[in-house]
């Protein structure tokens, strides 16, 4: 058995603010594995 998932959200500001933060999961029969990214930027 093999399972994927992601999560993801991200938003931004009326002042050039952008957040971004991720998350997935890999499942297996014998592993698992995760991983996760946050991100933010300020656009000028």
């Amino acid at each position: 058995m093999l399972g994927n998932l992601g999560l993801g959200l991200q938003g931004g500001t009326r002042d050039n603010l952008e957040i971004m933060v991720e998350y997935g999961l890999n499942v297996g029969q014998d592993f698992l594995s995760q991983r996760g990214m946050a991100r933010f930027a300020v656009h000028f």
